[in-house]
């Protein structure tokens, strides 16, 4: 059953999305891989920009059983097709079960940070985006800044 998996991950690499899903497909009612069969249709049809498609997709996946990983991905993945097609409220809900179960996963703040924006909460949005930027750049020109912009980020309406 990995094989059919590993397959059809070929296939979508290679583009050949209709022949992809039609292996998944064959694994969506086996209880041990229905969950990642389902995630990776969704894959599928992200990756051709049929976000509205591959939502039912990965709703279906987190019914199923998946890796730590792979629940993650699944996640950011509905949260954030919920965004683009402009449903804010309901990928909010998902963006706040990631920042609950994964709280050292920085690469979705950024996504969680856009969604913020969508829904008018760019205070909050900008002091994620000020804060993931703290934790995770190099550059010693920000770094230099690093207090004056931990303060600014918890209340940028403050004034001195």
């Amino acid at each position: 059953m990995q094989s059919i998996i590993n397959d059809a991950i070929k296939l979508r690499q290679q583009e050949n999305f209709a022949a992809s899903i039609r292996k998944l497909e064959s694994l969506i009612t086996d209880k041990k891989y229905s969950g990642q069969a389902f995630l990776q249709i969704a894959w599928n049809y992200d990756a051709q920009g049929m976000e509205r498609d591959a939502i039912p997709y990965y709703k279906n996946a987190l019914n199923g059983a998946l890796s730590k990983d792979d629940r993650f991905d699944c996640l950011l993945g509905l949260a954030s097709s919920l965004r683009c097609i402009g449903n804010y409220e309901e990928a909010d809900l998902f963006f706040k079960v990631l920042v609950s179960e994964f709280t050292d996963r920085d690469e979705l703040i950024p996504f969680y940070a856009m969604n913020l924006y969508n829904l008018g909460k760019h205070k909050e949005s900008v002091r994620l985006l000020l804060q993931i930027l703290l934790k995770t750049t190099d550059s010693p020109n920000i770094t230099a800044y690093k207090d004056a912009i931990d303060i600014y980020a918890h209340d940028l309406d403050q004034t001195w």
